[in-house]
């Protein structure tokens, strides 16, 4: 079972490497880790009361959520609660700065007033700093360095007042300022995120639907499963559905970016977020609001960004050391100014100083906020990865396997050639060619429907019809004893084929594919088939080839068509007609010679991926993003997409390197500028507090307006 445990109270910033290996002690534990965007762990468990113990005796308080989308309203919902809190701490700062201009003569209201402010004060920073010492406590509880903090941190405290001329008053001032920096940056903190994780929300409130033979207007959320839903011209499809009659036009460009329209007819499915574009039409409602596909959309974004994440291997140096390093820098500065000024005052500020750099909240943000970034910009070129740790390993793969079939060619494919047999009226031919294929949606009974319904038999060959003795068969009767099948088929079925099969063969080496239609085992005419390659095949075949990339094309034709297409995108390696578990053991093979494989597939629900790949990407152009086994999900035409994924992973992992080093770099800096300005300046604990908050709430800034 998996579940996901939001932290009420702390981020545990500093501690959620030991909560996480403290958890994976529990037997049944398959796998955990901490996502500081969401502040929550991911567990996927036996006993959930086993996780929940840990939970309790770290007296960490947490709620347990099974959808992430639960979490983003819980994050979201505290907004309120911490505005009123920020207040709050605002009206007593100011109190307190307006009650030190008191006349002299009221020391008595002065006096009270403060110890009404001090309580307040300590009421307010009750949990921020309970919360900060369990952070510590939790990280550090059977370390020996524990004794060292509570000690830095009781020097600091004295030191704070010594420094501050012993004068209480101004030592409150001093702490409810801390308070107020503390809320303001927690408000910040929740604004932002709130636009970070803005959905994308339908231009309708509500839809017309029919009930008991009359229109009626209502919200989308009390619309029900098989409500026939009228959508009118131009106007967005409200919820996922399929169309009841007729024949309509939708753009789809939400979920693919491009612009070409889609044709649907009777009972092809339509999903919310595409817009009508042919009159009013009736669609049958096949989902609630909750499970419409913006909903799914906007969800898969959220679960690939809180999934795990292996991007910031440079953080584990703060992980594991930062704050050993911290204090032992502390405690040594400490010792060398009091030695050298023979003071206390600047060697505890020094001591204060460091101490605020303690909680490096920024680091933790980096990469969350950088793949959300990534992740939410590439679906809206209708890519959608469902895992982070896809946008890593798919530049590390050797070997990429295509299948041609939904991936490399176009939907349908062309007629190319039509052979009739002799004897056979091309009318009747024509007319058992469609009744054959009229039932049927597969690609190629399509293809021969659409050519059939424009055929005009004044374009035949008249010398074909003259010579045709056989009477023409009786419309009015059901076709029995006619099938049609390609060339392995009628092989199988031993056909007859010795007229034509050297020219089948020459087809085949041409590329095309042959659909023959018999009648009792006897051929009565041939319709010659060629899929079309997509735009940019060829040139995206050749870059990843400029790449060193080991392209694998594999197909289900016959091995001359598939050659042929090989040659054609200047593929060396191909393979035809293989099955699931061939296809398996080629995986493993290259697995073992040391590389690894991304496949790409037009995989539906009921097939599978080989067993074994790294990266599964799957051409889907129905617009399902419940593809489980797939990794990464693409509703364009072409497969220029996988390029954009390889390109724009490679830049973001660039990108969350070269801004940690950056943040390193200027986390440094405020370290040595605070060794040095607490020689000179009291206000440098205020200073540096300012700037660490300022940090994250710039990353937040940055990503939440591009």
């Amino acid at each position: 079972m998996k579940s996901i445990f939001y932290l009420e109270d702390i981020t545990c910033a500093i501690s959620h490497n030991y909560i996480c290996n403290e958890i994976k002690k529990i037997q049944g534990i398959n796998n955990i880790y901490y996502n500081h965007l969401f502040s929550s762990f991911f567990v996927d468990y036996d006993e959930e009361m086993d996780v929940i113990s840990i939970f309790s005796n770290m007296q960490i308080k947490v709620s347990i959520f099974e959808d992430i989308t639960l979490v983003v309203e819980k994050i979201l919902s505290k907004e309120k609660l911490i505005k009123k809190i920020l207040i709050f701490s605002l009206i007593i700062f100011l109190l307190q700065i307006i009650n030190i201009f008191v006349p002299y003569s009221l020391i008595q209201f002065k006096n009270i007033s403060n110890l009404i402010f001090n309580l307040l004060i300590s009421l307010t920073s009750y949990k921020l700093i309970r919360n900060t010492i369990n952070e510590i406590k939790i990280k550090l509880i059977n370390d020996l360095s524990v004794k060292l903090i509570i000690f830095v941190v009781t020097v600091c405290l004295f030191g704070m007042i010594n420094i501050l001329n012993s004068s209480f008053i101004l030592f409150s001032i001093f702490a409810s300022s801390i308070i107020v920096i503390q809320n303001i940056y927690n408000y910040l903190i929740v604004i932002y995120k709130k636009k970070l994780f803005k959905k994308k929300d339908l231009s309708l409130a509500t839809a017309i639907v029919k009930r008991d033979n009359k229109e009626v207007e209502v919200s989308l959320n009390e619309i029900m499963p098989d409500d026939i839903i009228i959508s009118k011209d131009k106007t967005i499809i409200p919820l996922n559905g399929s169309l009841i009659d007729g024949f309509t036009q939708v753009d789809q460009s939400m979920y693919t970016s491009e612009v070409p329209i889609v044709s649907k007819i009777r009972n092809n499915s339509v999903v919310a977020g595409m817009v009508n574009q042919s009159q009013y039409r009736d669609f049958i409602n096949s989902s609630n609001n909750e499970k419409n596909t913006i909903n799914t959309k906007y969800k898969l974004i959220l679960d690939s960004t809180s999934s795990k994440n292996s991007l910031s291997h440079s953080l584990k140096f703060f992980y594991e050391y930062f704050h050993y390093i911290l204090l032992i820098v502390g405690i040594l500065s400490f010792i060398v100014y009091f030695i050298y000024t023979k003071t206390i005052n600047p060697s505890l500020l020094i001591l204060l100083s460091l101490s605020l750099f303690y909680n490096y909240e920024i680091f933790e943000y980096i990469v969350p906020l950088k793949t959300f970034d990534f992740i939410k910009k590439i679906s809206e070129e209708g890519i959608f990865i469902k895992n982070t740790k896809s946008i890593e390993k798919i530049n590390n793969c050797e070997v990429i396997m295509f299948e041609k079939h939904g991936v490399l060619i176009e939907d349908y494919p062309e007629v190319k050639d039509v052979f009739i047999s002799e004897g056979i009226k091309p009318s009747d031919f024509y007319y058992i060619a469609y009744m054959l294929v009229k039932d049927s949606n597969s690609k190629y009974a399509i293809t021969i429907k659409n050519y059939l319904k424009n055929i005009h038999l004044s374009s035949l060959d008249p010398e074909q019809v003259k010579n045709t003795n056989r009477k023409g068969i009786a419309k009015d009767k059901i076709i029995k004893d006619y099938q049609y099948g390609n060339y392995k088929f009628c092989k199988n079925k031993n056909i007859n084929l010795a007229k034509v099969e050297p020219s089948i063969k020459r087809f085949q080496i041409q590329g095309k594919n042959s659909i023959i239609f018999t009648h009792k085992n006897e051929i009565i005419g041939i319709l010659t088939i060629q899929s079309i390659l997509r735009d940019d095949v060829k040139s995206t075949i050749d870059i990843l080839n400029n790449q060193n990339k080991r392209i694998i094309l594999l197909d289900n034709s016959e091995p001359e068509i598939t050659k042929y297409y090989a040659s054609k995108l200047n593929i060396k390696e191909y393979y035809s007609n293989l099955n699931i578990n061939q296809k398996s053991r080629l995986v493993d093979s290259l697995y073992l010679e040391g590389n690894k494989t991304i496949y790409v597939s037009n995989i539906k629900n009921n097939k599978k991926f080989p067993e074994n790949t790294d990266v599964n990407i799957s051409f889907s152009q129905d617009i399902n993003f419940e593809i489980k086994e797939a990794d990464i999900i693409v509703t364009r035409s072409d497969i220029k997409g996988l390029l954009n994924i390889m390109e724009n992973s490679k830049q973001t992992i660039k990108e969350i390197t070269n801004q940690i080093s950056l943040f390193i770099q200027v986390y440094g800096l405020l370290i040595l500028l605070s060794l040095l300005l607490t020689l000179f300046v009291y206000i440098t604990p205020y200073f540096i507090l300012i700037i660490v908050t300022l940090l994250p709430i710039s990353l937040f800034i940055y990503y939440t307006n591009n």
